[in-house]
């Protein structure tokens, strides 16, 4: 309880700092906390330097001097390996002289005389620091051995390690639109100038704008390599940047220290565009835009974000610098694929900066993977053909944008067919299909996919589409509403891939927002989507449906002899049903089938699904006879093909979308052959909606699916999002009817059993209910309701 209330002191004296509250203004509780106010000039000192905000525009200037606020700043950051402050460097840099270069050299120092592991460097200080000393991991390391060499000296006197370092700082990538700052000289600095620089320096100090592309580059070089001029990135509320791909990034695992220019940038990573302005970032975001400001600036410092810049503005107009360019590079022509917009309650009111960027003719798509796949893309069999550095990207910034995808699948067809060993080459086949999957999105539907020999009729070549990889996992420390505002700005189509265990919290709303290629709603990743499967399909495999809470002294009849069993919890709707993430579920065996359903209940409600032995083939690794039926179906009679179960599911369902219905073989409950042999039938098991990457055949026959059926077509998108929605309003009413209070169960438990809260449900779809029941809310339950004793289970 004590350190409860600590950390709701803390949270009001950061509150009371925002403010700039007095020491009389503060409430009394505080000033007990606190004790005087010396010490809560000291919480504001330290809460300014840990925020890295302004002398002159923070509260500190009230409680401390300017210089000695800076001192103190740049020792808790060389004592962090924190990044250099670029956005005070008119004090740090002019007036403190203190460089870049000097400081990672200082913050290398003490990280090689505490002996620390380069791990313990946070990830965008060791890349600036690779950038501005040229020490990465393996030079660490090589100076940290050298030292450790010297044993007795080493312990003795660390200082030699400074000896080993650079002098001065390597050649950095300068951008023609920085602009140039000269530090203040001392008169013995200025004497050493040559002819050249002076008149250089002179005519730095003149101009309200000095960039860099407007003067002597070898000059400039020279003055940086002695620590004389230093360089501002400016970046402008109507700036557009492009993220680039991360070279030269540092992935440093053992993280304990938090930076708030570090998390900040990596949203603006995975919430940027191109096509959107720094001000409608800074909005997306909600963001204060100086932060936003910083964030953006060390972005375009370290080479990860490019700044759209019109050439004819840098040299015509000095007021302002780097002005966006008009054309962006790329030709969009008028196509007949238009974006799908969709009436919403604020119609009739103007647009705001949330409002998305409209590029005519371009349909902008988000491909939704998640971390696993990037570590695939990163296996040594596949890293040679340049997928690493796409990988890298994709796993630290969130996103791919569209010219990394074009790249990105060429290295992918390079590499296509590769054999791998055992369980990488299942690895393997989830990049492999992403190619394809990819490619079918480029081509919006409608192009013509490699190894597939089929096209679409009045194919129009002329159609653009954009294709960004996103990784949901990077969403995730988004606010739901910054996550709609991003979609709903970006992009006009989002497809999921499958599997995805971790969900966007926000994907799609009702009324507005992209087109949703995926599950209809979280409720739709859980096992009542099964549920409603076997309702509508009327039929499907054995399932017990177990409330959480619940605990059994011994397995009912319907699990007591199975040989293995499929196991899905609820969970909270964010991950795969599984419980080990597995959207297929988990195959428990027999044996000890009642200890992990026990351990299990405990946390969730879970479904089970018996199987006996002969339902397994291929040995001793035996696996359960299934097959995987592509969504859309586009054939006439596909559906039939594969039994009445399946046309009934895909009508009833409106399944016209991506994703697959598997089906499991199980023996019939109502026809028997007349040797006396178990007939066996396809019956549905699950639906699963997106991408399929984990099967590159599967992948490639959805991919056809949506060429045939035309599915990213304007009337077809928007037939997709209501049938979608009706979808999600079926799978809520099922749920509201089903669950354990709802007024199906309640009728079902009554009917059958005389004490309804000890109870089973088996659900047999397509087998008649324990009575007939006339009411019309019972006769939608096709299934069969069984009970079990005080004996079997208890709460």
């Amino acid at each position: 309880m004590q350190r409860l209330d600590s950390n709701f002191e803390e949270q009001m004296i950061a509150k009371a700092i925002e403010d700039e509250a007095n020491w009389d203004k503060l409430p009394k509780r505080l000033k007990l906390y606190l004790q005087s106010s010396e010490e809560w000039h000291k919480k504001i000192k330290d809460y300014c330097i840990k925020n890295r905000l302004r002398w002159s525009e923070s509260l500190a200037k009230n409680t401390c001097k300017e210089s000695d606020y800076y001192d103190e700043l740049m020792r808790y950051l060389r004592r962090n390996s924190a990044l250099f402050p670029y956005h005070l460097s008119d004090y740090v840099c002019r007036i403190l002289r203190v460089s870049p270069f000097q400081h990672y050299c200082d913050m290398l120092y003490e990280a090689l005389k505490d002996e620390r592991p380069y791990d313990s460097i946070p990830n965008f200080s060791a890349a600036d620091a690779l950038r501005v000393t040229g020490i990465g991991r393996n030079e660490y390391i090589d100076v940290l051995n050298k030292c450790r060499a010297k044993k007795i000296m080493w312990r003795i006197n660390k200082s030699f390690a400074k000896d080993l370092l650079p002098s001065e700082p390597a050649d950095i990538c300068i951008e023609a639109w920085w602009i140039i700052n000269v530090v203040n000289l001392s008169q013995d600095e200025i004497r050493k100038l040559s002819e050249e620089e002076s008149i250089l320096v002179e005519k730095v100090c003149e101009d309200d704008v000095a960039r860099f592309g407007e003067h002597d580059p070898f000059i400039v070089r020279g003055l940086y390599r002695r620590g004389l001029v230093y360089f501002d990135v400016p970046v402008s509320p109507d700036d557009h940047f492009q993220v680039l791909t991360l070279e030269g990034f540092v992935s440093n695992q053992n993280q304990n220290y938090e930076d708030p220019t570090e998390e900040l940038l990596y949203a603006v990573f995975i919430t940027s565009s191109e096509h959107a302005t720094i001000a409608e970032l800074a909005s997306t975001l909600q963001a204060d835009f100086s932060k936003l400001e910083a964030a953006v600036s060390l972005a375009a410092r370290l080479g990860w974000a490019k700044k759209r810049v019109d050439p004819a503005a840098l040299l015509s107009d000095p007021n302002e610098p780097g002005s966006p360019s008009s054309d962006f590079g790329d030709d969009d022509p008028t196509v007949a694929l238009s974006p799908v917009h969709r009436p919403s309650e604020n119609q009739g009111e103007p647009s705001t900066s949330d409002a998305p960027t409209e590029l005519p003719g371009v349909v902008r798509f988000a491909f939704l993977v998640d971390a696993d796949l990037t570590s695939y893309l990163m296996m040594g069999s596949l890293s040679p053909a340049g997928l690493k550095g796409h990988a890298v990207t994709l796993y630290e910034a969130g996103k791919l944008g569209d010219s990394h995808v074009i790249e990105m699948c060429e290295d992918l067809r390079k590499v296509e067919g590769t054999e791998c060993e055992g369980e990488l080459q299942h690895f393997a086949d989830h990049a492999f299909s992403l190619r394809h999957a990819l490619e079918c999105l480029r081509s919006g539907g409608s192009g013509i996919l490699d190894d597939v020999s089929f096209n679409k009729e009045n194919f129009d070549n002329t159609k653009k589409v954009r294709v960004d990889v996103v990784r949901c996992e990077s969403l995730s420390g988004l606010a739901a509403a910054t996550i709609q505002r991003v979609f709903h700005r970006d992009y006009d189509v989002i497809v999921s891939m499958i599997p995805l265990p971790s969900r966007p919290a926000v994907i799609s709303s009702e009324g507005g927002g992209p087109v949703h290629f995926g599950p209809p709603s979280r409720a739709a990743t859980t096992p009542w989507m099964k549920l409603l499967l076997y309702s509508v399909a009327g039929a499907g495999p054995v399932s017990v449906a177990l409330i959480r809470g619940q605990r059994l002294r011994m397995l009912p009849e319907s699990l007591s002899r199975c040989y293995k069993a499929l196991v899905w919890t609820w969970g909270d709707g964010t991950a795969a049903g599984g419980p080990g993430g597995k959207f297929e579920g988990t195959l428990v065996e027999g044996g000890v089938l009642l200890h992990v359903v026990n351990t299990l209940l405990k946390h969730s409600a879970v479904v089970v699904q018996p199987y006996s032995k002969e339902s397994f083939q291929g040995g001793e690794k035996a696996e359960l006879v299934t097959k995987d039926i592509a969504l859309p179906l586009y054939k006439p009679d596909s559906a039939e093909a594969h039994g009445q179960a399946l046309s009934q599911a895909v009508k009833e369902l409106h399944l016209n979308t991506m994703g697959f219905v598997r089906l499991v073989s199980v023996v019939s409950e109502t026809t028997t052959s007349g040797s006396g042999a178990p007939v066996w039938q396809w019956v549905p098991q699950s639906i699963e909606f997106g991408l399929p990457l984990f099967n590159t055949a599967l992948c490639k026959l959805v991919c056809e699916g949506v060429v045939k059926c035309g599915l990213f077509d304007s009337d077809a998108l928007a037939r997709h999002d209501r049938e979608m929605w009706q979808l999600h309003s079926k799978l809520q009413d099922f749920i509201s009817d089903y669950q354990a209070d709802g007024p199906v169960s309640r009728l079902a438990y009554s009917a059958v059993q005389e004490t309804p809260s000890l109870s089973e449900m088996v659900l047999s779809p397509g087998s008649s209910t324990a009575r007939s029941i006339s009411t019309p809310l019972m006769r939608r339950l096709q299934s069969e309701k069984g009970s079990i004793d005080e004996n079997t289970m208890r709460y």
